[in-house]
């Protein structure tokens, strides 16, 4: 499994009844009882190729381009992917079971990489170095708590999904 695979599994669980759950805004949306596994991959393999498209798409237009056109078309994603996640999940009944974080990240970690989620944690410790290191010179507080606060915060999401992974 790979980077994509992890990072979409977190939207997925497994029920109490055995029935496969689709959270398509993650903790904060109802789950979605998928109809079969045939369903789950449907759907797994469209938010993965969304991923694979996307995220990049992101990186690349914000080093080349600058935050403006990112600023531009995240509402249009935002939009499109509301009204594609509310095409997909129309007939299907909503569960009562929430995913909790430690269930995404559970989920999550199943399908990461150890050593691709060591490499995420060993450079989000760096990040939150960097941001230390921006407030000890003085150089921006903002910049410098901004990065220490969300890499801190990847740090931590890596560092229990590594625990996750090595525990099972």
């Amino acid at each position: 499994m790979g980077y994509f695979d992890g990072l979409v599994d977190g939207s997925f669980k497994v029920d109490v009844q055995g029935r496969h759950l689709f959270y398509p805004y993650g903790v904060l949306s109802n789950g979605y009882v998928l109809e079969s596994e045939q369903h789950k991959s449907k759907i797994r393999k469209a938010i993965k190729l969304m991923y694979m498209i996307v995220l990049p798409a992101i990186i690349i237009f914000q080093t080349t381009v600058g935050i403006w056109l990112n600023l531009v078309l995240l509402p249009i994603y935002i939009v499109w992917y509301y009204f594609w996640i509310k095409k997909i999940t129309k007939n299907l009944q909503v569960s009562n079971e929430s995913l909790k974080v430690s269930d995404a990240y559970q989920n999550s970690a199943k399908s990461h990489n150890l050593v691709t989620l060591i490499i995420l944690e060993v450079v989000s410790l760096l990040f939150v170095a960097a941001g230390l290191f921006i407030l000890i010179k003085n150089l921006n507080m903002i910049v410098g708590l901004m990065t220490m606060g969300l890499f801190g915060l990847c740090a931590v999401a890596f560092g229990f999904m590594i625990h996750t992974k090595i525990k099972k």
